[in-house]
Order: C-alpha cells, then structure tokens, then sequence
C-alpha cells in the first residue's frame, strides 16, 4: 500500500475518518478503504463512537449514489484537472446531484479526496451513466482551459478575491523573473497609496487573514518611485495582486484599477 496513502490517513481526525469511511465510501477506490478500515482498527475506537458513522441497516444505498459495488471501470476519469478549491465545490456539486464520484490527486499515485492539499492537479472519475448529466454541470460554472477547469466568474473582483496564493507554484528564481510594466500616473498614485496603507494597517488587516507579501511592499514602492515605467518581479505582480484583493471591495476603489488586476491576474490564472 502506498506510504502516501497512510500518512494522508493517518493524518485525519477520528470523526472525518469515520465519516469518509461509512458515509462517503463510493468516492474512494478499494486500496484507500482497506487503508483507512485498517486505521479504525488501529486506533481501537469504541463501538459506540463508530455506531454513529455506521449507516443503519438497509440505508447504505442512497438514491441515484452506487456505492462500494462500482469499481474504477464504471468511472469516466474527466480529462482536465481543478484546484483544491475549485474541486471543493465539484464535491458539493455532485453530492447534491447524487452523482457517483470520485477524486484523485494526479501529483501522487492512488486515489484519495482532498484534506488540507493544495496543489493544483485533483482529477474527476464519475459513473459512467452520470457522465453527461455531471458534463453540463460542471459547464455551467467552469471554463475548460489548457491548464485544468478554471471556475466561470461573473465578476472580476470575485475573480480577484478567489485568487489562492498558495496555489502559486514557483521557485525563487521564478519569482525574480522581471517584466516592463508602463503604469499610468493615476494608476501608480492609487497603487503606492495602497501599498502605504497595507503598511499603516497590517496589524488590523491580520487579524483577518493572511498577508503572504508584506514584507515586499517596500521594494516594491521604491521600483515604483521610478516612475510609469519600470521593471517588476512576479513577486511584485504577486504583492499587487493581494493589495488589490484587500481592498477591491471598498466603495472608493477606483475603476481605473481594473484593467490592471484582469492583466495581473491572468499572468497567473490565465482564462483565455
């Protein structure tokens, strides 16, 4: 059994085990349930405790979801890959649909849905007999693109809120990568504004969340003191971007700002 499937058990709480195991078993293959009843068993979990995950008698099967009699053969594995988050609302789609389903992870062998990854690379196997129904809806909210689904944003700063910095795979020399920019006078007036107020607010703004590119904010107000045009770094494409998203939904936020978050965002999800 692969090392990766038991330390990626190993690692769930007691209660999403159980509730993987007795109430979501037609999304994992057989070699992830053997791992994860070996685990129960293992961790010696009072009987009364799995009562409660066990399904009652002659209500495993749930209308319109097969369950531990599909094998892989009676799945369709769909050809492009999500995110983590974006396969997060596949999930819930699909459970809502009663559609069979399962999820694997395409970086590493073997098969096992989500839990704390965040990687792009998550594959879709459904049944064979709900691969149509599952195709028109998960086009209706996603793009297929050459780097995997891209889900379908009728809005640019929900597009811009969604953006995931821990999705962004990129070694340091990738990072220092440069390219000329020409900012115009109002946008490099409202950007170094910004930037000076994230400096002023960080104490308030992380109690709220997680600020990846702080410390970058002073480089990147002394590149921009150069002037409209001048030569940036993806990782100051990146701290722009989550200035940006900090703020994007401020009444104030000026228009004038979103030609320039549609070009940072699609360097990095592109959707065209």
């Amino acid at each position: 059994m692969p090392l990766h499937l038991r330390e990626t058990v190993r690692g769930f709480t007691t209660e999403h085990l159980l509730d993987q195991y007795f109430r979501h078993a037609n999304e994992y293959t057989p070699e992830a349930m053997a791992c994860m009843k070996q685990e129960i068993d293992a961790r010696n979990v009072a009987a009364e405790t799995v009562d409660r995950y066990r399904p009652v008698p002659g209500t495993e099967q749930v209308a319109g979801r097969p369950g531990r009699e599909l094998s892989p053969e009676d799945f369709i594995r769909f050809e492009h890959a999500f995110s983590y988050a974006d396969v997060l609302l596949v999930t819930a789609m699909l459970r809502e649909e009663d559609i069979p389903f399962y999820i694997e992870n395409s970086s590493v062998s073997g098969a096992l849905p989500l839990e704390s990854q965040v990687s792009r690379g998550f594959v879709l196997h459904v049944g064979r007999q709900q691969e149509e129904q599952a195709r028109r809806l998960i086009d209706g909210h996603f793009d297929r693109h050459e780097n995997g689904y891209r889900i379908r944003y009728d809005d640019l700063y929900d597009r811009l809120k969604a953006f995931n910095f821990q999705e962004v795979r990129l070694d340091e020399a990738e990072l220092e990568e440069t390219a000329q920019v020409d900012f115009s006078g109002e946008e490099l007036r409202h950007i170094q504004a910004y930037a000076r107020r994230l400096e002023e607010e960080i104490d308030r703004i992380e109690q709220e969340r997680v600020v990846f590119h702080f410390d970058n904010i002073g480089r990147l107000l002394e590149t921009l003191a150069i002037g409209g045009a001048c030569e940036i770094t993806k990782t100051d494409m990146l701290t722009l971007i989550e200035i940006f998203q900090i703020y994007c939904r401020e009444p104030q936020f000026p228009e004038s700002l979103r030609d320039t978050i549609e070009a940072l965002l699609d360097i990095f999800t592109p959707v065209r």
